[in-house]
């Protein structure tokens, strides 16, 4: 398997040489790494190639984290993709377990659990997606429903095949929040996925002007993502998700967003509310 890296970046100077060096120290190395550059104006660079690592770095005008994936996605030459934000960095094993897994049968994507950073501190929840071995040869409706309980999905664990990505038409830049449980949701439809329970990757929490931190942006992009893959995932518990999602986006609207936010609300949100919803949104 050649495994092309791709990191999307963007003023991740303090995070970036962590995770470039958590590159070059994997049991099984890449075939190469991208980084694609989306406006730094800090060290960024710089904090790369002082990693010790052969990197490719690429820029990028996308100011937008789908888009700027695509670059490198598009740029790359290996037949599979993993993907590292820039902030979070993989334990050594990653690529290892994951050829590993991937190797088993035809599944077109792995999914890993991962530990957690907070405050400088790692840490190490109970893994509640899967059970306590890998699987592999699972469907896009297993995901969902175990989705629907857990919501859980993040970038740094992943490796997909990159024909798959093409297929697919990459990661979708309209979709500005949450397009990497969108693009997941795409790849593995009708297709098997693998899933590890070992921790692989390292994500941190509370990284400085993340953009997850706009709470009621952030859930109307959820939305939207649910809505658009609702078709393909209707008979495995999506419906039901979209329903406590929407009233998710009014309660964040009204908490934390501004007008503009509630009229989005009332755009997107309010077909999928229950009937008892409707009545509390508009108390």
């Amino acid at each position: 398997m050649k495994i092309s890296v791709v990191v999307p970046f963007r003023n991740a100077g303090p995070y970036i040489g962590r995770a470039m060096r958590s590159i070059a120290e994997q049991t099984h190395q890449p075939f190469e790494v991208i980084a694609i550059d989306d406006g730094s104006t800090d060290d960024s660079v710089e904090q790369i190639e002082s990693a010790g690592l052969k990197v490719i770095v690429l820029q990028s005008q996308a100011r937008n984290g789908a888009g700027t994936r695509n670059i490198g996605i598009n740029a790359a030459t290996g037949d599979w993709i993993a993907f590292l934000d820039a902030d979070d960095y993989w334990l050594p094993t990653h690529l290892e377990r994951a050829v590993e897994l991937l190797s088993k049968g035809k599944d077109i994507a792995y999914l890993a659990h991962n530990d957690l950073l907070k405050r400088g501190q790692v840490i190490q929840p109970p893994c509640c997606f899967g059970g306590a071995e890998p699987e592999w040869g699972l469907s896009h409706g297993e995901y969902m429903k175990r989705y629907v309980s857990h919501l859980y999905y993040a970038m740094s664990p992943v490796v997909i095949q990159r024909s798959r990505l093409i297929e697919v038409g990459g990661l979708d830049p309209s979709q500005v929040r949450r397009h990497d449980i969108d693009m997941w949701l795409r790849v593995i439809a009708e297709r098997t996925w693998c899933f590890d329970p070992v921790a692989t990757s390292v994500y941190q929490q509370d990284t400085p002007g993340a953009i997850s931190e706009n709470i009621a942006e952030r859930e109307w992009y959820f939305l939207r993502c649910l809505t658009r893959n609702q078709d393909v995932y209707g008979a495995w518990g999506i419906d039901s998700l979209i329903q406590r999602i929407a009233l998710r986006v009014y309660s964040s609207a009204i908490t934390d967003g501004q007008a503009q936010d509630r009229s989005r609300a009332d755009e997107l949100a309010w077909s999928y509310l229950g009937f008892r919803d409707k009545q509390i949104v508009r108390l």
